[in-house]
């Protein structure tokens, strides 16, 4: 008997996975859904249908996933075996419930999910619509964040990251021999002078 990390490098022994001769091969890659069950699944590409085969490792022996999600999966994330996100394609986020599998739709082009709990998961992508995407006539992908609250996704504003060397800033800086110091503008109140020690 092998321990789940034994096993994380080649899914050894796994049913279902056999490459294809008619088109590219993807290795499978390895996911884990707790501390003791893993789960082997197949990588697909764009013109794949995503109907390959999954395997489970729960510690001792592989064996075939019940009810594996369809389409493509771009991301996937698990806190339990009750509780699994995948991504399909750009737009379609799937739950697992330990039995069934319920698809929703997200609000704009998404890249990546991050689950913290199952009425607490984000998502980051890009949108094509809203401030910022049209300038002079030609579009520009702007960031995009979702959040799923247990009931829909909905779009939340994207911190604008701020520059402090920007000559509208109100901070400035000044370097000496041994620390930073950053100082507030006068044209601010109140007045703070935080040290960083180098």
């Amino acid at each position: 008997m092998g321990s789940a990390d034994e096993h994380r490098a080649q899914g050894e022994g796994a049913p279902g996975v056999a490459d294809r001769t008619d088109r590219e091969v993807y290795p499978p890659m390895l996911e884990e859904v707790d501390e003791e069950t893993l789960w082997l699944r197949p990588q697909t590409g764009n013109r794949d249908t995503g109907a390959k085969s999954w395997a489970q490792w729960d510690g001792a022996h592989w064996s075939a996933v019940r009810n594996p999600p369809p389409g493509r999966i771009r991301d996937f994330e698990a806190k339990s075996p009750d509780d699994i996100w995948t991504l399909d394609g750009e737009r379609i986020a799937r739950h697992r419930d330990g039995t069934h599998w319920t698809t929703t739709r997200l609000p704009h082009e998404t890249l990546g999910l991050a689950l913290v709990a199952t009425q607490d998961v984000w998502a980051v992508g890009r949108r094509s619509t809203g401030p910022g995407t049209r300038m002079s006539g030609e579009r520009y992908p702007q960031p995009a964040s979702m959040h799923w609250d247990g009931t829909a996704w909905k779009s939340v504003e994207t911190p604008r990251p701020i520059s402090i060397r920007s000559a509208r800033s109100p901070w400035r800086d000044s370097a000496r021999s041994s620390s930073s110091t950053m100082v507030r503008s006068s044209r601010t109140a109140p007045t703070t002078t935080t040290t960083v020690k180098a």
